[in-house]
């Protein structure tokens, strides 16, 4: 594939590589973000079952002590912590909007690579 300054055009072969490696860089950053952003998801998940287990339990007795819920032993059942962000609708959401988001930027920037001849994928 022709580069862009071969092509005649006012870029430079530095500046299309510079703009290239920016693009590659921003994809690795946007791929970080993601797996960050789905670690999150993934023990807010958790908490939630934790949650709901404990909920089950109709003997459990509960102490509210922001920032966590606790759940306090019982026989057959450990003391257990929850953190109240866990239960937060707005900030969940909030998280599930910002993994679509950078979802969207990923896919974006992965074909603008693509088209850049730099991915094949």
């Amino acid at each position: 594939m022709q580069g862009v300054y071969r092509q005649g055009y006012f870029m430079t072969e530095e500046s299309e590589k510079a703009a290239k490696w920016d693009m590659l860089m921003g994809l690795k950053a946007e791929q970080a973000r993601l797996a960050v952003l789905r670690e999150q998801a993934k023990k807010i998940g958790k908490d939630l079952q934790d949650f709901g287990a404990i909920l089950s339990n109709p003997l459990r007795k509960f102490k509210i002590e922001p920032p966590v819920i606790e759940a306090m032993p019982t026989a057959v059942d450990a003391h257990r912590t929850i953190p109240l962000d866990s239960l937060n609708q707005e900030k969940v959401i909030a998280l599930i909007k910002d993994i679509e988001e950078t979802e969207g930027r990923i896919s974006e920037l992965m074909n603008r690579l693509k088209d850049a001849g730099i991915c094949s994928s």
